[in-house]
Formats: C-alpha cells, sequence, structure tokens
C-alpha cells in the first residue's frame, strides 16, 4: 500500500548559494523562501496481522528561493556582475542592495542528486520530518 503526501515547508535551510549564482565565494546572503513544496509517500509493507513495516519515500522537491545581498564594500565590477542575475536592485541614500531568486526543482529520479533520508516515524507512530537542508554545493537533500 502506498500513500501520497505533499506538505509546503516552513523552513529549509540552504547551503551554497554563493556557488550556484556564480558571485561571490566570500560574501554572505540572506535568503526568504518564497515556496516549497516537498512531495513525498509513505509505503506500507503489509502482513496478515497488519503492518509490518512503514517507509518514507522522497518524490520530490520544488524551491523558490530569494536571495538579497547587501552591497556595502563591494566593489562597481561586482555589483554590475550582481544586478544581471537579479531580480531587484534598490539604493538609496543609506544603503544599496541586490535581490534575485533561485528556484530549485528535484525529483526522485534525478541522478545529479542526493538524497539522505533521516525522516522518521515517532513511538507514537505519527511521521516526523524537522528540516530540509539543501547543500548546492554538493547537490546534496538532507530530510531529517
Amino acid at each position: 500500500m502506498i500513500l501520497e503526501f505533499k506538505t509546503q515547508l516552513k523552513e529549509c535551510y540552504v547551503i551554497g548559494i554563493s556557488n550556484f549564482i556564480g558571485l561571490l565565494e566570500d560574501k554572505d546572503y540572506d535568503t526568504e523562501l518564497e515556496k516549497s513544496e516537498l512531495h513525498f509517500a509513505l509505503k506500507f509493507k503489509l502482513q496478515k496481522n497488519g503492518i509490518n513495516k512503514a517507509l518514507f519515500s522522497f518524490e520530490s522537491l520544488t524551491v523558490s528561493l530569494r536571495w538579497i545581498v547587501d552591497c556595502y564594500g563591494l566593489d562597481d565590477k561586482t555589483i554590475n556582475a550582481l544586478v544581471k542575475k537579479c531580480l531587484l536592485h534598490s539604493t538609496n541614500e543609506f544603503s544599496e542592495r541586490v535581490v534575485g531568486e533561485i528556484e530549485i526543482n528535484i525529483s526522485k529520479n534525478d541522478t545529479n542528486w542526493t538524497i539522505e533520508n533521516s525522516a522518521e516515524f515517532t513511538p507514537q507512530g505519527g511521521f516526523r520530518l524537522d528540516s530540509v537542508t539543501i547543500d548546492l554545493i554538493n547537490k546534496k537533500i538532507e530530510l531529517e
């Protein structure tokens, strides 16, 4: 028996945004989760006397992240490179920042990504998925 689910993530940890967009390896980014959808399945192995085993199966993950860079201390060449990859470039007398967006779509059949699944069932029989980490450098998804 297989039950399929989808859920919206409230939080998602992302590693390596600078590598992903190819800029500013030593610059800090702020991120905001715009939208996310995790599809998963619970697979049950049935026996005569009930459920023998329940397994969590990753199906797909779609995430849209907004990245924000404060341009304080950056040279014009670096700022111009950021502006080419951004959605919004805002400046005023106090600050200058660049905002961009990344969309990530990963399915269970995607051989470029590694999925590490530590999601588990609680002793009371409930299912628990506390966090999702996306490592853009190593192309790895960690479900915990």
